[in-house]
């Protein structure tokens, strides 16, 4: 892997592909183009100049409700239900780092949201974010958690003020979501998408700059015998404590 893998020009490409190859095995409602993709990913000042990649310092990716719509998926008999998936996440920093520096730090910050909806009454039933936790925040850095307040006038839900829980949760982005997705609510396509090479190279991608953070932290942790650790896994990604830093400085 080149010393200077990551860049704006880089993200706006996997975010296309991530849509193309989601078009192919067709589970997406109305495909976006390219070009609406890339209005997705707001780049850097001097990526936006055109200066080389070794003077990124990141991208924000903003996906707004109804770009990424999955087909109407019937489940146990009742009236189908769409899924929409939308992110804001920031892979920002203040300077240039090679790509070791990224993956130790990769996220500012990161909230990716789950809206599935009666495609009959196009009434909201569930809403679930996965989220990088705020600086100082109660609860896991990395956490599930159901219901927010919906932006857009879709409605709320009856426990939108209800904040916990925030459930201990993997790191992920956009794409990892995605692939969530599709495993979930289209298994078929899903077994379809990792039988092409680029989904697969896509998806380890995505793991290893959003990941790999997580499972390094994770692994000094269990690498200990446990009657020597003085914290429990749980207490080791509390948010307040300050151990797992996923942000860049």
């Amino acid at each position: 892997m080149s010393a200077w893998e990551y860049s704006c020009e880089k993200a706006c490409k996997q975010l296309v592909l991530l849509a193309r190859l989601l078009a192919e095995v067709e589970v997406l409602l109305a495909p976006p183009d390219d070009g609406m993709m890339h209005h997705c990913v707001n780049r850097c000042a001097p990526c936006s100049k055109g200066r080389s990649i070794k003077r990124c310092t990141g991208w924000q990716t903003v996906v707004d409700r109804g770009i990424l719509a999955f087909r109407p998926y019937t489940v146990a008999g009742h009236d189908p239900v769409r899924i929409d998936l939308s992110a804001q996440v920031s892979f920002r920093r203040a300077q240039p780092e090679k790509s070791d520096k990224w993956q130790a730090r990769p996220v500012g910050s990161a909230n990716v949201t789950v809206e599935i909806i009666d495609t009959a009454t196009e009434t909201l039933l569930e809403r679930h974010h996965h989220d990088l936790a705020n600086a100082g925040q109660v609860g896991p850095v990395w956490h599930f958690q159901y219901g927010g307040n919906p932006a857009g006038g879709i409605g709320e839900l009856p426990t939108s003020w209800l904040e916990p829980p925030r459930w201990p949760q993997l790191p992920a982005d956009l794409t990892l979501l995605a692939d969530a997705i599709v495993y979930n609510f289209f298994v078929d396509e899903w077994r379809a998408l990792n039988a092409k090479g680029a989904w697969v190279k896509l998806i380890l991608e995505a793991e290893q700059l959003v990941m790999s953070h997580y499972a390094e932290y994770v692994h000094e942790h269990f690498a200990r015998p446990w009657t020597e650790r003085d914290h429990t896994w749980l207490s080791a990604q509390a948010n307040a404590l300050g151990g797992l830093q996923p942000r860049p400085a």
